[in-house]
């Protein structure tokens, strides 16, 4: 016969395996939220690399000067971070016209450019002395 006072708690059988779901959620939440924090480290890396790409395009476009052909490297510094930029002016198939790609990534040394790379921004520049 079962008295009132042993009905009244939990088994220590329940109360181990209601502990061990509680692990195995906060768990995979843990795992989630650091997957999160990841994803929102990497899409602030990509915007900040599009930002200072289109800087870069519009520097391009405003000057006077007709860009040259060719590749150009250069480091600049925008948000506390060194950004690595290629800067590729090649002819476009009309000549009052030069097609310019702008790759820009962070500047770690030791990886690839293609692993470096975040950002990269496609432009067509027209001859503003042809223009006038």
């Amino acid at each position: 016969m079962v008295t009132e006072e042993q009905e009244r708690g939990f088994t220590l059988l329940e109360v181990l395996i209601a502990m061990f779901i509680i692990a195995l959620v906060v768990a995979q939440l843990s795992a989630a939220m650091e997957q999160n924090h990841f994803a929102l480290g990497r899409l602030e890396e990509k915007t900040l690399a599009h930002f200072v790409g289109m800087n870069k395009v519009s520097e391009l476009q405003t000057a006077f000067n007709w860009p040259p052909l060719g590749t150009r490297d250069e480091v600049k510094q925008m948000a506390r971070r060194d950004w690595q930029i290629t800067t590729v002016v090649t002819k476009a198939p009309d000549p009052k016209y030069r097609m310019i790609e702008v790759k820009v990534g962070l500047k770690p040394e030791g990886i690839s450019e293609e692993l470096r790379t975040l950002s990269v921004l496609k432009a067509l520049m027209s001859n503003h002395a042809e223009q006038s």
